[in-house]
């Protein structure tokens, strides 16, 4: 088995600064004040932030004329990274072995004096240089060496307060998304059981404290939907029962909670039931809508459903006796043929049926 290649510094010192975001990035005010500051006290025509990747150099600051794109080759940051702790100078970049055939030195822009700080953040990987550049041979002077330390920590500081904010927004992003996972159906994005429960039962609590209108729990079975699952596969199935999913949501009202409770089982809290007509004509509306022709693909498909209905009463005190007496509803329109509602009132169910909707 061969072994994992090792680590090497530079290798950590790139994951490090991928983990900032920050390498090819444009520019921002942020760098370019510390920037246009160091140029400033130095007394410098140019005045540059770089990151140094494995290859490439990337320029996110730039104070002063610098039209040209280095690589980690030629950039002299790349050699100021490899000494963090010190402040890498270079007094004369033709008199110097290491440059003095460069093509930034020996052709445009004719660079002759460097200086850089490098650019070190919490964790202590050197990502770049705050630098500032010269046309004519220059010595740094200690105030120089000082402007670029404290602009290079500045600009760290900077680098660590990005990314502890872009983790926090992402925690809080990663929060948000578990905690809508944890009450809605990954497949049709309703709610799910648990919520409506939860819905349902703050839903009674408060029909007790403050004696408001009553409400009313629909339960929903779409017709057949087995047979779409064995006769056109699981796939089309679940794009049936996002369908569907999608029109019970534009008819309820904004106040209601429809949910997927599982399978091809919906519930719905209306929750203001005063008016029975109202309710029934909201039940009415729901079947004719799924009674439209649904179209998956190439198929189309025609679905129907069956929906029982309780409406709260004081005897309710248990949510799971408003939904057994919605669901047993529910079993009699589907034995009354389909296709329609009923409504149910405790042990004693009332039947009344849907106007008539045929199958399209």
């Amino acid at each position: 088995m061969k072994e994992a290649p090792v680590a090497t510094d530079d290798d950590r010192r790139l994951a490090n600064l991928r983990s900032y975001e920050i390498a090819g990035t444009p520019a921002e005010p942020a760098f370019d004040a510390v920037a246009g500051l160091v140029a400033a006290l130095c007394e410098m025509p140019l005045a540059l932030v770089t990151f140094v990747g494995e290859f490439d150099l990337w320029v996110k600051s730039c104070i002063g004329d610098f039209a040209y794109r280095p690589n980690r080759a030629t950039s002299f940051c790349g050699h100021a990274i490899a000494r963090p702790a010190d402040v890498f100078v270079v007094e004369d970049a033709r008199a110097d072995l290491r440059f003095y055939d460069n093509p930034l030195v020996a052709g445009d822009p004719r660079i002759r004096f460097y200086a850089a700080a490098p650019l070190v953040p919490s964790e202590g990987f050197p990502l770049g240089a705050l630098c500032v550049i010269d046309f004519v041979p220059r010595i740094l002077r200690e105030n120089d060496r000082l402007a670029l330390t404290l602009g290079a920590r500045a600009i760290s500081s900077v680098l660590d307060e990005r990314r502890a904010t872009r983790r926090l927004d992402r925690s809080l992003v990663d929060h948000r998304a578990l905690a809508f996972a944890a009450c809605h159906d990954a497949l049709t994005g309703l709610p799910n059981r648990a919520y409506f429960i939860e819905r349902l039962e703050a839903r009674v609590r408060d029909a007790d404290a403050n004696d408001r209108a009553p409400f009313a729990v629909m339960f929903l079975d779409v017709d057949g939907f087995k047979d779409v699952n064995d006769t056109q596969g699981h796939v089309c199935g679940d794009a049936v029962l996002v369908a569907i999913a999608r029109r019970l949501a534009k008819i309820v009202r904004g106040s209601d909670v429809v949910a997927r409770r599982g399978g091809d089982e919906f519930t719905v809290l209306v929750q203001c039931a005063s008016d029975r007509d109202a309710i029934a004509r909201l039940a009415d509306r729901i079947v004719r809508a799924i009674a439209a022709p649904i179209h998956v693909g190439k198929i189309e498909l025609s679905m129907t459903m069956s929906i029982g209905i309780a409406i709260a009463s004081d005897a309710h005190d248990r949510v799971e006796e408003l939904i057994s007496e919605a669901d047993a509803a529910m079993f009699e329109a589907k034995a009354a043929g389909r296709n329609r509602f009923e409504f149910s009132h405790g042990n004693g169910r009332v039947r009344t049926p849907s106007r008539d909707t045929k199958r399209s």
